[in-house]
């Protein structure tokens, strides 16, 4: 079930790799020019780009949550991404989810460091 962010999580117990699902839901999905997709995988960006869904790789992303300044949850938007994977648009995620996605792929916040 996907959180008011529009994130969703899902388990690839029917999957050889999680790549394969994560392909899957790109190709089945819907409206695929709506998703962003964030992955510094080789394979699933150049899925997402045959979809013409916007992809941004890991590294970008992250460099990206560190450097928005706290927003409150109405200001809050996905960030678009251009084809070349530049982000566009500034807007921000909150800084709790911000500190929240740090923690989660291993980077403590500058106040926890």
């Amino acid at each position: 079930m996907p959180s008011k962010l529009g994130i969703e999580i899902r388990y690839a117990t029917e999957h050889d790799e999680a790549d394969d699902l994560i392909e899957e839901l790109i190709r089945r999905h819907p409206q695929p020019k709506r998703l962003r997709v964030i992955s510094s995988d080789a394979r699933i960006r150049r899925c997402a780009r045959a979809k013409r869904a916007k992809s941004i790789d890991s590294d970008s992303f992250l460099q990206y949550l560190e450097h928005q300044p706290p927003r409150s949850p109405a200001q809050l938007s996905v960030p678009e991404v251009a084809d070349d994977c530049t982000i566009v648009d500034h807007d921000a995620l909150p800084s709790t989810e911000v500190d929240y996605w740090l923690r989660e792929f291993g980077h403590p916040p500058d106040g926890e460091r």
